[in-house]
């Protein structure tokens, strides 16, 4: 742990919006830990209206449970907004990760956060986040619900039926109420305690509660265990904390990798149209290039409606052949005042991913409308969402728009290797083909070194210019030079890693000499007492048994019964 926070201060050292706290408890031992960088403070200003919160994975030696505050940004990307680590996850615990959350962020709370369902968690986040929406994951709630009563929905197929549609149709509270209600009379489960329970928790999970709150493209902790997912090619479970960090920086960079990815391929490409209309052009200019993707999908889809206009501002949108993904066979409702540029469907994918859905897409193409209002292009899926961040000291910063050169320079080799790569795979095939590449391979090298050359003039004429020119600064003085910086020697393909010639280790911080290591986990490896007997003293296996319908005849894998469930044929 010593080496732990001593990092940390380095990187405070470097990086001055960095920001990280511990708890300790009553011997000293850290209990708790929160950490964040300057970068992913100022992002989460800008993608702020989005968090998933998640605790499932352990990464370390003290069986500590990661927390990692997730985020979308503007390209449709899971991002960081820092990590933690809580010794037990009870209401305790995770109320002081959020105060440190809270404090780092400059008291701005997320607008909405999903979590899994955890009693403790919802009582942390009620306290901290008064004003925030709280949804549990849906995909959670189903699975604790199926482990309770899986092998009763399979007996009660009509029943299992209803309650998907129940689920996954109704666009109001009310009009999701009236349909349970109705369900629970029909198939008479008056007395079901398990239905009962999920009735009670509606509010925390059932999407007709959320149709006007901003949860983009998903209804559950899919990012978090994304994230969790990333972090298991990186890190061994039995790594110290220190080893996580810095793992955990490397996906940082992998992930900001990603990012510049992104914003090169919007540079130095045009996105592929479908149709080719003003509202399509429009879009490519202002989205990301995934999320016009994205809206792209939405213009193709509208094809599958029919549009009517029924009285004044108000539209029906009817399917024309079979059900229309995530959206059934129901029709759809669209209130267009094209004078004053509102429109508003039922379907309420606006509120919920901030995106324009089929249904008013339809009307505006119905309506003859060419572009698509401002108050309708949400600002963080453009790209520039993040302009409004200005620099850390408060001052604008006119330049925020350019890619440093070493990582444009980077980016752009990336892209070009990629377009070779496809160009030899072809020319590989056939002796012309490999003719001809190797031509103009001959002809492009003979072209860069002249470019070569003529870069390598330019930059002796501007170096003869600035020694024969007068400074204009202020008097040097006797500055010592910078102790030197080495590198270690690595395998093809790594990075090297800079280590200070001073001391190949991190600096010992006195002021935390006190601070403890927590408890080492004692479940690591195989019991003693076990694993000194011989292997035919020790005793017969239990036989395994299915989790969902409790038989030894098969497990969960192969069960009938969740796979009927399911929808699968056995």
């Amino acid at each position: 742990m010593q080496d732990t926070l001593a990092y940390f201060d380095r990187q405070k050292s470097e990086d001055k919006d960095f920001f990280y706290k511990i708890k300790l408890d009553g011997e000293d031992m850290v209990e708790n830990l929160f950490w964040v960088d300057g970068a992913e403070r100022r992002a989460y200003k800008t993608y702020h209206d989005f968090l998933s919160f998640d605790t499932t994975y352990l990464t370390n030696q003290y069986k500590m449970p990661c927390a990692p505050f997730i985020g979308i940004n503007n390209h449709g990307q899971s991002v960081q907004f820092g990590c933690g680590f809580v010794r037990n996850e009870l209401s305790g615990s995770f109320e002081w990760l959020f105060r440190m959350f809270l404090e780092a962020m400059d008291g701005i709370e997320p607008t909405n956060i999903i979590t899994d369902q955890d009693s403790t968690m919802r009582t942390a986040i009620e306290t901290v986040f008064p004003n925030a929406i709280h949804r549990n994951c849906r995909w959670h709630v189903m699975q604790n619900e199926t482990e309770r009563m899986g092998s009763y929905m399979a007996k009660h197929p009509e029943l299992l039926a209803a309650f998907n549609a129940c689920v996954n149709n109704s666009l109001t509270p009310e009009e999701f109420e009236e349909s349970w209600m109705n369900m629970i009379r029909e198939f008479k489960e008056e007395a079901n305690v398990d239905l009962y329970a999920l009735w009670e928790q509606r509010k925390c999970w059932v999407p007709a509660y959320f149709m006007h709150n901003f949860f983009p493209f998903l209804q559950t902790t899919a990012r978090s265990e994304g994230f969790n997912a990333v972090l298991k090619r990186y890190i061994n479970p039995q790594n110290s904390v220190y080893d996580f960090t810095l793992q955990y920086t490397s996906v940082q960079d992998k992930i900001l990798n990603a990012e510049r990815k992104a914003e090169l391929d919007i540079a130095l490409s045009d996105p592929d149209f479908w149709c080719r209309s003003p509202i399509e052009k429009q879009m490519a200019k202002a989205y990301t290039r995934n999320i016009f993707y994205r809206f792209q999908h939405e213009m193709r889809e509208s094809m599958s409606y029919h549009c009517q206009h029924k009285i004044g501002y108000l539209f029906e949108l009817s399917i024309l052949d079979g059900p229309v993904p995530h959206y059934g066979y129901r029709n759809y409702s669209v209130l267009a005042n094209w004078e004053e540029g509102t429109f508003s469907c039922n379907c309420c994918k606006f509120e919920r991913d901030g995106m324009l859905c089929y249904h008013v897409l339809k009307v505006m193409t119905h309506l003859g409308i060419r572009q698509i209002p401002d108050a309708y292009i949400l600002k963080r899926w453009t790209w520039d969402a993040e302009d409004a961040l200005g620099e850390p000291d408060g001052k604008d910063n006119p330049g925020k728009k350019e890619m440093p050169l070493e990582q444009w320079s980077m980016m752009v080799f990336a892209s070009l290797r990629d377009d070779f790569r496809k160009v030899a795979k072809v020319a590989s095939m056939s002796q012309d083909g490999q003719k001809i590449v190797r031509t103009h391979l001959k002809a492009m090298k003979q072209e860069l070194d002249v470019l070569a050359r003529r870069e390598e003039k330019k930059a002796r004429e501007a170096a003869e210019v600035n020694i024969t020119m007068p400074s204009s600064s202020a008097p040097t003085e006797n500055i010592p030079p910078e102790k030197p910086i080495k590198t270690t020697r690595r395998r093809r393909g790594s990075k090297p890693i800079a280590i200070p010639t001073t001391s190949p280790s991190l600096p010992h911080i006195s002021a935390n000499s006190h601070i403890q290591n927590p408890p080492t986990s004692a479940t690591r490896g195989r019991p003693q007492e076990i694993a000194n007997k011989a292997p035919l003293d020790l005793a017969t296996k239990k036989p395994r048994k299915c989790s969902f319908c409790k038989s030894e005849l098969h497990t969960v894998r192969k069960c009938e019964e969740k796979l009927k469930l399911m929808g699968y044929k056995p």
